[in-house]
């Protein structure tokens, strides 16, 4: 692995996994050099105790053993002058057994030097020494003859002349030896403090660069503990993702702004932001996505806001801005430049995201004097604007109640779909062909115990909000299903028509728990029909689309309900697999006194006919719509004018007695008084 490659592997590695790395290699390079010098000092101290040991184990002995052979060399020699002096026989034989004795001495302790180690310089002395010795001997043994038979001046200048010399010769070469040893005891000595001085050098610089690294990774260390101080302290305070305050910081400059209304009484505002269908953007394209459009947010509010204010992300899509020395009108303006500057479509990497918030206002000290309650007003005003999308909203007493209501209602409902609380009516749905039911619409009604009939309006959009729209739709599926099995089983054929809001087709599980819900029931994919509006489509197209595609694979209808009050394209209607359109009631109950809603309603049916879709009208309240209706070739109508949504048990009954339920009843004549008359008479029923 090359060190560039080496160098790139290690930078994608996360920052404190790097770090760690970085100290490890440190302690490993500083523990190396600890052992090193280790190492280094127990080498060089070998080799100093190499040399003190042959100092005092080899040379030492040496020149002990060299001094006894001098001494005994030099009292040999003084025993051959004496032996020619003495005179005495018995003084002679004592002297020549000392001469003997020194004679022994010396080749012991020369054969004792002799089996040591020597150097080439000590084997050439000795080689030296052992030739004199050698030469020497003989000359020593005729010299004590002689010195045995003659005595006196005579003889002990033969001695002197004769012997004695050449024991000088070995006596020299002995000092020789001696000088030698003297000289290899200096140069242990010598290698011995080279070793030290050389073993100190080293190991004072090793012990130098051991501190140095140790005090860089200390260095190193205390860096990283700084920097992580600050990076904690960063995040206790900063948003990660964005770079702005977080609550905490943001609740203390709140506390700050409340500090300064009570030295200089101005007001100051809070305003929370929410991005609308931010869920739907990290679903769909991506939690990286979702993080970039956070990021263009933070900084789109961030260059909208003055210096003054502060811009905070309390979690997820949720921001909030302290506006110091701004009163609830003030924060109105500002509002509106910031939602002018927001609310747009922006390019994030190959997505095109359409930006759409919502804004609550709260002011201190008009709405609260506590900056706990007061965020949690401007919060309910931001939900107020939320739920009546007109992008912001600044509290109100009535924006409290209504949130009490909402949550009191939410956790209601939550009880009334565990606890079959809810009830469905059926709107019928009546062919032009046949003049007879072909379908009902099922609408969920909620029985509340102590409030009565809840209109829908009130609930449904509070179960999209709170998440209980699934629960709600399982509920009436489940209960639709149940009741169409009964139909059936009466031999009525008509299908059942239910409503997907937004959240059901974004849910990728809704095809599967139809499935579970037709195999539990027995029932058939064609006895249901899922109406949709334009824009629970349009709000994330590529995955309603996959989500009805399932759902058309498995035999189910899909209907297009509320069309032309949306803002989808042609293109995308060629692409929904929808098999009817419904045209919405406010193109229809002007029909008679608007001539451009007939062109529209003209038009629509033509169009749906020319895709191959059957048309429904809604809204029908008249026989001349119904008329009209049937003129321009529309296939199916429901209206109050053939019945509005009934309860199951009035349904069965309409059933029973209605015209518009005979499936063999002739199309009725649009211009017939006798047909128009017996039709009012059904509906009257």
């Amino acid at each position: 692995m090359s060190l560039a490659s080496f160098k790139l592997k290690l930078a994608a590695l996360p920052e404190p996994l790097r770090m760690g790395i970085g100290l490890g290699l440190g302690f490993f390079v500083t523990l190396t050099l600890v052992v090193l010098v280790m190492v280094v000092g127990f080498g060089y101290m070998a080799r100093i105790y190499d040399d003190l040991e042959r100092i005092t184990l080899v040379n030492n002995v040496k020149i002990e053993l060299a001094h006894t052979m001098k001494y005994a060399q030099r009292d040999r020699a003084v025993s051959l002058y004496s032996l020619a002096l003495i005179k005495d026989a018995f003084e002679k034989d004592e002297e020549l057994q000392h001469f003997d004795r020194k004679a022994e001495d010396f080749m012991k302790a020369w054969s004792k030097l002799q089996s040591m180690e020597m150097n080439a310089d000590e084997r050439a002395l000795a080689a030296r020494i052992n030739k004199l010795i050698r030469e020497r001997s003989r000359i020593v043994q005729n010299a004590i003859a002689y010195a045995v038979k003659h005595h006196g001046l005579v003889a002990a200048e033969h001695m002197r002349k004769i012997a004695i010399p050449g024991q000088q010769v070995v006596a020299d070469e002995i000092n020789n030896l001696l000088e030698l040893q003297q000289a290899l005891i200096r140069q242990a000595g010598a290698s011995a403090a080279d070793s030290y001085t050389k073993a100190r050098r080293i190991m004072l610089w090793l012990c130098t660069v051991t501190i140095l690294i140790t005090i860089v990774v200390a260095v190193i260390v205390l860096r990283q503990v700084l920097r992580q101080s600050r990076e904690l302290e960063y995040k206790a305070l900063f948003d990660d993702l964005t770079g702005l305050p977080n609550r905490a910081l943001f609740f203390d400059r709140l506390g700050q702004a409340a500090l300064m209304y009570e030295n200089e009484s101005k007001p100051f505002s809070i305003v929370v932001v929410d991005l609308d269908r931010f869920k739907e953007v990290n679903d769909t394209l991506g939690h990286h996505i979702g993080d970039l459009l956070l990021r263009h947010v933070a900084q789109n509010i961030s260059a909208t806001m003055r210096r003054t204010d502060t811009v905070a992300r309390l979690g997820g899509d949720e921001f909030v801005l302290l506006l110091p020395s701004a009163g609830a009108e003030s924060a109105e303006i500002i509002v509106k430049k910031l939602l002018s500057a927001l609310c747009q479509r922006v390019n994030l990497e190959d997505s095109v995201v359409e930006v759409v918030a919502s804004m609550g206002i709260a002011s201190y000290p008009e709405h609260d004097v506590d900056i706990t309650r007061l965020l949690l007003k401007a919060d309910m005003a931001m939900y107020a604007a939320k739920r009546a999308n007109v992008g912001y909203r600044i509290y109100t007493p009535e924006i409290e109640a209504v949130a009490a209501r909402n949550l009191e209602l939410q956790n209601e409902l939550r009880h009334a779909i565990e606890h079959d609380q809810l009830l469905l009516h059926f709107q019928p749905k009546i062919s032009h062909h046949t003049g007879c039911i072909m379908g009902v619409e099922a609408l969920v009604r909620w029985n509340h115990p102590q409030r009565g009939l809840v209109p829908p309006d009130d609930f449904i959009p509070l179960a999209e909000a709170s998440g209980l729209i699934q629960p709600l739709a399982q509920w009436v599926m489940q209960a639709a299903l149940q009741q169409s099995v009964k139909w059936h089983e009466a031999g009525h054929t008509f299908s059942i028509s239910l409503n997907l809001s937004t959240r059901n087709l974004l849910d990728g599980d809704l095809p599967l728990r139809v499935s579970r819900l037709l195999a539990s029931y027995h029932g058939r994919p064609d006895w249901l029909v899922f109406e949709i509006t334009e824009s629970a489509v349009m709000a994330e197209p590529a995955r309603a689309l996959e989500t009805l595609n399932k759902l058309e694979k498995m035999g189910i209808r899909i209907s297009l309900d509320d069309f032309g009050t949306g803002y989808s394209s042609l293109s995308y209607l060629k692409k929904l697999p929808v098999s009817e359109i419904k045209i919405d009631k406010s193109f229809i109950k002007d029909m008679e006194l608007d001539a451009s809603d007939t062109v529209i309603v003209r038009s629509t049916i033509a169009l749906g006919h020319n895709l191959g879709m059957k048309v429904v009208a809604e809204g029908v309240e008249n026989i001349e719509i119904w008329d009209l209706l049937t003129a321009l070739g529309c296939d199916a109508s429901q209206g109050y004018y053939m019945s509005r949504p009934l309860s199951v048990e009035a349904l069965e009954e309409w059933l029973a007695t209605s015209a518009w339920a005979k499936e063999k009843v002739k199309p009725p004549a649009y211009a017939g008084v006798e047909r128009r008359k017996s039709l009012r008479n059904s509906n009257n029923q």
